[in-house]
C-alpha cells in the first residue's frame, strides 16, 4: 500500500527523524525518483547515511529536530516521519 503511495508522489518528500535511511531506502525502492529531505539530530547517524548513499545526488541530509525544520513553508510534497 505504501509504496502505491510514495510512486504518485511528484516532487520532493521529507523524512523526518530519517535515522540510517530505512524509510528512505524504502522510498528509493518504491520507485521514487525525486529529490528527499532527510532531517535527524544525530549528525553520526547522518554520517553513516552519507556514507551509505553517497551515489544518490537526489538526497539532502540536514541536522536538526521535527521542531523547528530549516525548510520553507509548502516546500515538500510530501512527509514520512516513523
Amino acid at each position: 500500500e505504501g509504496s502505491r503511495v510514495v510512486a504518485t508522489v511528484k516532487g520532493t518528500i521529507l523524512d523526518l527523524w530519517c535515522g540510517e535511511g530505512l524509510v528512505i531506502d524504502s522510498i528509493r525502492n518504491a520507485g521514487f525518483e525525486g529529490k528527499i529531505i532527510g532531517v535527524d539530530p544525530l549528525i553520526d547517524i547522518l554520517n553513516r547515511l552519507i556514507e551509505r548513499r553517497s551515489n544518490d545526488k537526489n538526497i539532502t541530509l540536514i541536522q536538526g529536530s521535527g521542531l523547528n525544520i530549516p525548510l520553507e513553508s509548502n516546500s515538500v510534497d510530501g512527509v514520512s516521519c516513523l
